[in-house]
């Protein structure tokens, strides 16, 4: 749920505010107020996942409206570069590459809760080894990084 609030946080965060427009929002824009800076990580404990997954949704089709004709050479203020701006261009490349991070994250938590690695059982795109042979496949990986 933190992932989907941050996700739509920093989406609004850019595609809003950074082009100057008001954010409509008043979680996200509490959120974006807040001196905390884990606090779009940390969901209003009142939240369910479907409150989360609507605000996701929600703020992705907000962000498509105000983002419709809009040249990818327009200039978006943000606070993390050195100048203060980017294109729109890079900032839509660099939330693709965020959310597809975040999603790996998402996947990774997923593995852990479940067991299961690889799209789905009847193909799962892992190599099937044994215990002993991911043990050396484990030691070589070490030995390369050490390098």
């Amino acid at each position: 749920m933190g992932l989907l609030v941050h996700l739509s946080v920093t989406e609004t965060g850019y595609f809003f505010k950074g082009l100057g427009r008001k954010i409509e929002d008043p979680l996200i824009q509490e959120i974006i107020e807040s001196a905390d800076p884990q606090a779009e990580f940390l969901p209003p404990q009142e939240m369910t996942l479907a409150d989360a997954i609507a605000l996701y949704e929600a703020t992705t089709k907000a962000v498509d409206v105000v983002l419709d004709g809009i040249a990818l050479d327009t200039i978006i203020k943000v606070s993390w570069r050195k100048n203060g701006q980017a294109t729109l261009e890079r900032m839509l490349v660099h939330m693709i590459a965020e959310t597809h991070r975040h999603a790996g994250h998402m996947d990774l938590i997923r593995e852990l809760l479940d067991g299961f690695v690889g799209l789905y059982p009847e193909a799962p795109s892992i190599a099937d080894l044994s215990e002993e042979q991911w043990h050396e496949q484990y030691q070589r990986v070490q030995r390369l990084a050490a390098q």
